[in-house]
Order: structure tokens, then C-alpha cells, then sequence
């Protein structure tokens, strides 16, 4: 499975700083994960539509049509603070 070796290279690579104990659990984890994902070789997938996620894609994407959903002063009726017919908020950029 995963060697020492490519445990300390990942930690390597992602800046971290393990111990010799922190590298022999985090060994024993990655061996679990990848023993239980080459579980997935085993499977027999013919017939089996390779998909990106575990949802169906209907119903995603709607027909875009503008709709007024609330009016202007509707959607100002609870600014903290206001000018006119706009939100007034905190100046960020100098």
C-alpha cells in the first residue's frame, strides 16, 4: 500500500511538520482509504453511466424569464441605513 516514504512526501507537500508517530498513523489512514477505494475494482460496472456527481442534472436549470418578486421600497423597507432609493452602506475602498 502507501509507504512512509509517501506519507512524509505528501506531508511535504502540504508545508506540514509530522512526527515519526504522526507518520505511521496517518500511514495506517491512508492505507484504509485507499484499500477501501480499490474496493471499487472489484465492482462490476458494465451498463453503469459514468456520472460527475450522485444527483440527477434535471431540473438544474430553469428557463430565465424576469420576474418582479418585490418592489423597490419593499426591499428597502428594512435597511439599516438609506439614501434616496438605494442602500447606503460603508465606504470600503479609500
Amino acid at each position: 500500500m502507501c509507504g512512509m516514504q509517501n506519507v512524509k512526501q505528501i506531508a511535504s507537500l502540504a508545508h506540514l511538520c509530522i512526527t515519526e508517530e504522526e507518520t505511521g498513523k496517518l500511514q495506517e489512514e491512508l492505507d484504509f482509504v485507499t484499500g477501501y477505494v480499490s474496493q471499487l475494482d472489484e465492482l462490476d460496472l458494465d451498463g453503469v453511466e459514468a456520472t460527475v456527481h450522485g444527483q440527477t442534472s434535471a431540473g438544474f436549470f430553469r428557463e430565465d424569464v424576469p420576474h418582479v418578486f418585490f418592489s423597490q421600497e419593499q426591499a428597502l423597507a428594512n435597511a439599516p441605513d438609506r439614501v434616496g432609493d438605494e442602500f447606503k452602506v460603508p465606504k470600503m475602498v479609500e
